[in-house]
């Protein structure tokens, strides 16, 4: 369980697999935005477990322009990377047959190296360094806004590092239905995912603060 507490809210909300909300104060809503930018340089905004450990920022992924949004970013590929290295680690014998296959590249290339006119000087290549090297990244099918946002709940849910998921202003890009799907979709993958709307998106459950600072759970 993922809870958020904010200096505008009466008590804590609960994040579950598709958590909006809503609120309309603009200067409100930008506040909240650059809390969650600078979440570890902040006081106002609280995000905890349910034994009240603060959830840290590694943990969490921000997207605040979906648009621009790009699915093989520095980060996204290091995670990757690492995670992939990780598994290799774990298997004995595959780690032994690419310790080796490194070995036989880097001998082939020693000679080349020593004879180049200048003094030149080399590390032993990494599992990370040859993932890279083989170009790895997400294949990006999409055509659509729609078809990005699912790709992006997807590459959230199997993100090892990730606990929860923040995209802001989202709803003005679709319609209720495509809504109600990405709901659907969110819930079988089972993440924690919040919705930061400046606005209330008719039709579905959420929390709302309104103009007055009133917090109310529309159901």
């Amino acid at each position: 369980m993922t809870n958020l507490n904010y200096i505008y809210f009466d008590e804590k909300i609960n994040i579950d697999s598709w958590t909006i909300l809503s609120i309309e104060n603009t200067k409100v809503f930008a506040k909240f935005i650059e809390n969650i930018k600078y979440y570890d340089y902040q006081q106002d905004l609280k995000l905890f477990d349910k034994n009240y450990n603060a959830v840290k920022s590694s943990k969490i992924l921000v997207i605040n322009d979906i648009l621009n949004f790009e699915l093989n970013n520095v980060g996204v590929l290091k995670t990757i990377y690492s995670d992939i290295d990780r598994q290799i680690k774990d298997n004995l014998e595959l780690r032994n047959k690419i310790h080796q296959l490194k070995n036989e590249i880097s001998n082939l290339l020693i000679d080349e190296i020593i004879e180049y006119p200048l003094d030149l000087s080399f590390d032993e290549i990494t599992n990370i360094e040859l993932i890279k090297s083989l170009g790895v990244k997400i294949n990006e099918s999409s055509t659509s806004l729609y078809e990005k946002l699912i790709d992006i709940l997807n590459l959230y849910k199997f993100l090892p590092n990730k606990e929860l998921l923040i995209l802001t202003n989202v709803s003005c890009y679709f319609s209720k239905d495509e809504m109600e799907e990405l709901r659907r979709h969110s819930s079988l993958l089972g993440g924690k995912v919040l919705l930061v709307e400046p606005r209330k998106v008719y039709g579905f459950p959420q929390y709302m603060l309104d103009d007055d600072f009133y917090m109310s759970s529309i159901l």
